[in-house]
């Protein structure tokens, strides 16, 4: 039952990101209900293409939020309610693969903010919408900061694989 859920097992928060562009990036924060102070591995979902909106994915946000972890959805620039384009006209969705692969890092890098450390892009991009925006991740102190994973569909799997060999190259 969807609504014992959010009830019951599950703390949800919207927030509202830019990306590297100043694209406003829409997504949610789940975490447990009942996880009180623990810190909590992470992941971050990312969509597949051709407008797979992140509501198509929350199932499996359900399931890990019930196997005890803190999850990132939302949509890649150019899907769901996520702008469609940056402030200076760079395209999202299939016409750009690049919001897959770099949106990902967002991503990461939006899960990882807190006040101490607030996400990168929100001072350079700070007042190009009259919307509100997240300075850092909601949930950031039930974060796991050794316990991060990703996981992707279709296109979002491509950046996943992406991502991680990037950082496996980087580590060598």
């Amino acid at each position: 039952d969807g609504k014992t859920f959010y009830e019951q097992e599950a703390i949800v928060t919207p927030v509202v990101y830019y990306d590297q562009g100043c694209a406003r990036i829409s997504g949610q924060v789940w975490r447990p209900r009942n996880a009180g102070n623990a810190k909590l591995p992470a992941i971050v979902i990312k969509n597949g293409s051709v407008q797979a909106s992140e509501q198509l994915y929350w199932w499996a946000a359900q399931r890990l939020v019930r196997a005890g972890y803190l999850v990132l959805t939302g949509d890649p620039r150019g899907q769901g309610r996520s702008d469609f384009s940056t402030p200076t006209g760079e395209q999202g969705g299939n016409f750009n693969g690049r919001v897959f692969f770099e949106g990902l890092v967002n991503d990461l890098d939006f899960l990882m903010s807190s006040p101490s450390q607030p996400y990168p892009h929100q001072a350079r991009c700070a007042g190009t919408y009259p919307t509100q925006t997240a300075l850092f991740n909601p949930m950031h102190a039930f974060v796991d900061k050794d316990r991060i994973g990703i996981a992707g569909h279709s296109y979002g799997a491509a950046g996943v694989t992406w991502v991680q060999s990037f950082d496996a190259a980087d580590s060598i």
